[in-house]
């Protein structure tokens, strides 16, 4: 995944998840001392607009990590945050559809029905991408500190240098794939 693509996807997460929730507290945590207001806080119409025209950028960067991330992911069979990934991303139908259904919908029930779908959607989203973004976290943290000792312990063997690692690692993923191997000097 490319850093545009991690970005865009966390920052319209980001405005995704903080409208939602302020548009979930003002309508169900403030009540208004006007028993005929329309809203119940002033800028609860403000998190309804920013929700609503974050919603579309969100779905955009979900299509952009779609292919490249979320499906090679799960057809690779790919280990680290594959729970978490997988509930975030699953969890993510449910909501967007509720979310395209409540501004269409005109009977009550459904309505509520919907309602009650995109906040539990919402919240599995949001509590599966803190997960998945920790973990990820403390992986690429393991992974690097294990990477940098490797190459130190290599810099300690005569003749060795830190891209003889990358140059290891290539070898075997051309094996993998089935390519012909490629001596050591020309992958230097």
């Amino acid at each position: 995944m490319s850093a545009f693509e991690r970005w865009s996807v966390r920052l319209a997460s980001l405005a995704v998840i903080v409208t939602g929730f302020a548009l979930l507290w003002f309508q169900y945590g403030v009540e208004s001392p006007d028993p005929f207001a329309v809203v119940n806080h002033p800028l609860q119409i403000w998190a309804l607009k920013g929700h609503v025209l974050a919603a579309p950028l969100f779905l955009l960067a979900i299509g952009f990590i779609t292919v490249r991330h979320i499906w090679r992911h799960v057809v690779r069979g790919v280990r680290p945050g594959r729970r978490s990934g997988l509930l975030t991303a699953l969890s993510l139908v449910p909501m967007i559809a509720s979310g395209y259904g409540l501004q269409v919908v005109v009977s009550e029930g459904l309505h509520d029905a919907l309602v009650a779908l995109h906040i539990a959607s919402s919240v599995v989203f949001t509590v599966g991408v803190g997960f998945h973004l920790v973990l990820m976290w403390r992986y690429v943290r393991t992974t690097q500190a294990e990477t940098f000792g490797a190459r130190v312990r290599m810099k300690e063997e005569p003749g060795l240098e830190a891209r003889d690692v990358r140059g290891g690692a290539r070898a075997e993923r051309r094996e993998r794939r089935g390519a012909r191997p490629i001596s050591p000097e020309a992958s230097r």
